[in-house]
């Protein structure tokens, strides 16, 4: 019972966390929409780049499904179902591999866009040769912070479904038994 009660409370509690992060990076993509950060990494304006738009719509829908799968496993702690939690569980999986693809498409994209910035960047002001170029080098700090977060993420969604999976399980296990003594009583009359 009491590994059951610690499992509920690490459930509950990365289900806060990612909930909180979902609202943040809703905000953030918001914010970003209406008001583009200026041009750091690129000469030209980041809201007239189609990838702009294109990772403001992903990071939005993203953000979305996970707000609601947080939910949902906010609202399957709540209830004693075996089924509500074993679909939080199935979405758990779901985004799990959205954070690997998304990790692989980092590491995969990140030479190649190393390359590209440098020839961009070549010879502006910010990037004389035998100097450090201070775009490139913001651009690759942002990137492997990235990356960091994308591991803590993963890591964190591991622990929840490892806490939901044992939940679960448990949950099912009470329900066959409660059935099983109900079947007996009707069996007895």
């Amino acid at each position: 019972m009491a590994y059951s009660r610690i499992a509920r409370c690490i459930a509950t509690f990365t289900n806060l966390i990612f909930l909180s992060i979902a609202v943040s990076l809703l905000l953030i993509t918001l914010l970003s929409a209406f008001n583009p950060p200026k041009p750091v990494v690129s000469p030209e304006r980041v809201n007239e780049y189609p990838q702009f738009i294109v990772t403001l719509l992903l990071i939005g829908s993203y953000s979305t499904f996970l707000f609601v799968l947080s939910l949902l496993g906010l609202v399957s702690l709540c209830f004693l179902n075996s089924i509500l939690l074993f679909v939080f569980i199935l979405g758990q999986v779901a985004m799990m591999f959205i954070v690997g693809i998304s990790f692989a498409f980092t590491l995969t994209v990140r030479k190649r866009l190393h390359m590209k910035l440098e020839d961009i960047w070549k010879n502006k002001p910010n990037c004389l040769e035998g100097q450090p170029c201070i775009p490139l080098e913001t651009f690759r700090s942002s990137e492997s912070l990235l990356i960091v977060f994308l591991l803590i993420f993963f890591a964190i969604q591991i622990i929840q479904l490892i806490a939901s999976w044992y939940l679960c399980e448990r949950r099912s296990s009470q329900e066959k038994y409660k059935l099983q003594l109900q079947k007996a009583d009707e069996d007895d009359e």
